[in-house]
């Protein structure tokens, strides 16, 4: 962690620190924080193992093959490969990564370029689906596509970041472009009201984007700003949180060295039924021995120093 951030932090970690030596605290794993969130795993170092509690129990799957896997790569256990072979969780990297499976499905990626980085598998799959290609700008959206809502002031209250979805219709006209998406959340009449949405029926809706020199609206980059992003890949860090039946995972020798514990956990625990991981044995040997959890103790004794905590662990 920078000096200047554990300056601006110091104070507020300490404190949290000195009121809970000897309280309970909830840990779960999860991808590693950036900046501001990097105390949840420093804070450990000062904490007496009573006074952690780690949530144990995924709710997501009642698969007892996928569950015993989990619990294997979260406690990092020898038996990791072992559960892998026997589970057929390992694939070589070939053509049935792009074979359709499920209808809810995702490929997680570490990276966004390469041959089997998520730009140039999402351009594959989206050219084996045989709905006749809309070009938008720099884009290209068919029917069918599963797609990801990101981050959007014009529909917050109701198409919130990383709701999943997938085109059902697009209307192109001479400036506009309009979507009607199916999303993975009830939707009422009553929902979209005062928005830009237009319902159309149950989980579906409807809603327009303008080119840039048509809109009228005082602020044009929320009307001409497609709100998704096409997602048969995505990143593993842009999965967290989500949910699908079937979870394919691409790991070359590329960015073996990338994949830390909490990265392939959080990886791995998005499956709810089928899981996959392709990657060659010698990537995956790599891998599995490299699995540790990370914390940075230069950051442990910059902050003990200066607060004059007393480590624990």
């Amino acid at each position: 962690m920078p000096l200047h951030l554990v300056r601006m932090l110091g104070p507020a970690m300490a404190s949290v620190a000195e009121q809970i030596q000897s309280a309970s605290q909830t840990i779960v794993f999860q991808i590693e924080s950036i900046q501001f969130g990097n105390w949840f795993s420093i804070i450990r170092s000062f904490l007496a193992p009573s006074a952690v509690f780690e949530l144990t129990t995924p709710y997501r799957t009642k698969n007892p093959a996928l569950l015993r896997f989990w619990d294997r790569v979260r406690n990092i256990e020898e038996d990791i490969d072992e559960v892998i072979a026997k589970n057929g969780y390992s694939s070589v990297l070939d053509r049935t990564l792009f074979q359709h499976v499920r209808d809810d499905e995702i490929i997680l990626c570490l990276n966004y370029d390469g041959l089997y980085g998520i730009n140039n598998v999402n351009r594959f799959l989206q050219s084996s689906n045989p709905s006749p290609a809309v070009i938008w700008r720099e884009a290209t959206y068919k029917v069918g596509d599963p797609i990801l809502f990101n981050e959007s002031e014009r529909f917050r209250s109701v198409l919130y970041n990383n709701l999943k979805g997938r085109i059902v219709a697009i209307v192109q006209g001479l400036d506009s472009l309009s979507f009607e998406v199916e999303v993975d959340r009830s939707l009422s009449e009553f929902d979209v009201m005062g928005t830009d949405l237009e319902f159309v029926k149950e989980s579906t809706v409807r809603f327009t984007v303008f080119d840039h020199d048509a809109s009228d609206e005082d602020d044009d980059a929320l009307h001409t700003l497609v709100p998704f992003q096409v997602a048969y890949a995505v990143s593993i860090h842009k999965a967290q949180g989500l949910e699908y039946d079937s979870v394919k995972i691409v790991v070359t020798d590329a960015n073996e060295e990338d994949l830390t514990h909490s990265i392939f956990y959080t990886a791995i625990t998005r499956a709810r039924e089928r899981l996959r991981i392709f990657w060659t044995p010698e990537t995956q040997r790599k891998v599995l021995q490299n699995l540790r959890r990370t914390v940075n103790p230069k950051d442990v004794e910059l902050l003990a120093a200066r607060r004059g905590l007393k480590r624990i662990c």
